[in-house]
């Protein structure tokens, strides 16, 4: 599921960027994530070392949104996973 979705984002052509918020996954999300990132300047990964729980790792996520000055924010997730996919739009 996730390559496909990240897959989909990339091949997105209207202006984006995309946030992963990796909270110290055990299976393949940090090598899926970490390629895709250098795969698409777009794509920003970022990997906890220790497992911060699903509040707080969601609350990392929209700060990192807020203070790298994303416009908007649209979420996707489950227990494992938050990706903050955000539009840029300039008039």
């Amino acid at each position: 599921m996730l390559p496909s979705c990240l897959d989909s984002l990339a091949a997105q052509t209207m202006p984006h960027r995309v946030l992963v918020v990796d909270n110290a996954s055990t299976d393949a999300t940090p090598e899926i994530c970490a390629a895709a990132a250098r795969e698409d300047e777009r794509i920003r990964f970022i990997r906890h070392q220790s497992n911060l729980g699903m509040t707080e790792n969601f609350n990392y996520a929209l700060r990192y949104v807020r203070d790298a000055g994303f416009r908007a924010q649209v979420g996707v997730g489950d227990h494992n996973l938050f990706i903050a996919a955000t539009y840029a739009f300039t008039p």
